[in-house]
């Protein structure tokens, strides 16, 4: 898209749109898109602009599929306004990165109990999501948010947001859909060792793609994600063997990356997979710490200039 184009999407607050959302804060941007906050007679709302056509038709349709699901953006509306395709859904609170970023006291990490609840909750929602035959194909900390506080506790949940590259598995008599060009998605940072080697991108590589963000959320660069095709490929097959892995960085203590089978648990993807996200090798191969993922902790998030003690509801 050409700077001046991309440039107007981030221009736009003040803006009208369909005679009924005032766009008041730019949320997030991106190559072919903007979010902003919004506001609507009396409530807020979050107002998506974008110049891809058919990403934003398709993030549409899928979100309309989705409803119904807690995690996921409550779709409002959807229309085309001055060359511009608009979603208007529920507002969330900021994206994960966002809010690691926060962290600068804790060298702009989160603790471990927030990693654990972040990805018990992720992995939850893919569970929903792929449920209904839809596979995200593009999970990533960006779009991973956390929810508008409710309740006296501050409750929050986890969200997966930004369906644009999201598409249905299955069709309506289940039979599988075979992609016909999957080099899009080879070209992404976070593209998984399947999808580089040419294959579909599945439900597997919809938690491959989360345990990058859960890697992510320990303020590693992530460097090796950078390299050359082969070189990047040889160090994701790595992460997903049954291999460890140690990664050490100047300002962390090392690592250890174990990423388990997923036949594990009577071939349960779900219930095992909060080990596939994991990349603390204090987190236990065992069902009784599944147990103990459940335990509410408390979540202290700096936000903006003030503490705000949060719970993260699971």
């Amino acid at each position: 898209m050409p700077a001046s184009r991309s440039l107007r999407l981030r221009s736009q607050i003040g803006r009208k749109v369909f005679d009924a959302y005032e766009l008041l804060e730019l949320v997030s941007f991106g190559s072919y898109g903007a979010v902003y906050r919004g506001f609507a007679a009396t409530c807020e709302v979050a107002v998506k602009l974008s110049d891809d056509k058919e990403a934003s038709q398709n993030e549409s349709e899928i979100l309309l599929l989705l409803q119904g699901l807690p995690n996921v953006p409550q779709w409002l509306c959807y229309g085309e306004e001055n060359s511009h395709h608009i979603i208007v859904m529920s507002l969330a609170f900021r994206d994960i990165d966002a809010m690691r970023q926060l962290n600068d006291s804790s060298g702009f990490r989160f603790c471990n109990e927030t990693v654990q609840k972040i990805l018990y909750q992720s992995v939850t929602v893919l569970e929903s999501i792929h449920n209904r035959n839809i596979v995200h194909r593009d999970v990533k900390e960006n779009n991973l948010m956390i929810s508008l506080p409710v309740g006296r506790s501050n409750t929050i949940r986890v969200l997966v947001v930004d369906f644009g590259l999201a598409t249905e598995f299955k069709d309506e008599d289940g039979k599988l859909i075979d992609e016909e060009d999957n080099s899009k998605f080879r070209r992404l940072v976070h593209s998984t060792p399947n999808v580089l080697l040419g294959l579909d991108h599945s439900r597997y590589d919809d938690l491959i793609q989360l345990s990058y963000a859960a890697i992510s959320m320990s303020n590693d660069p992530m460097g090796q994600f950078f390299l050359p095709d082969k070189k990047s490929l040889d160090y994701k097959q790595a992460l997903v063997s049954l291999k460890k892995l140690e990664l050490r960085k100047k300002q962390f203590f090392s690592f250890a990356i174990r990423l388990p089978c997923f036949l594990r648990f009577s071939n349960d993807w779900y219930r095992s997979s909060w080990l596939f996200v994991s990349k603390m090798s204090w987190l236990s191969a065992t069902m009784k710490f599944a147990k103990e993922f459940k335990t509410l902790f408390l979540v202290e998030t700096r936000m903006e200039s003030s503490n705000w003690s949060t719970s993260l509801e699971l």
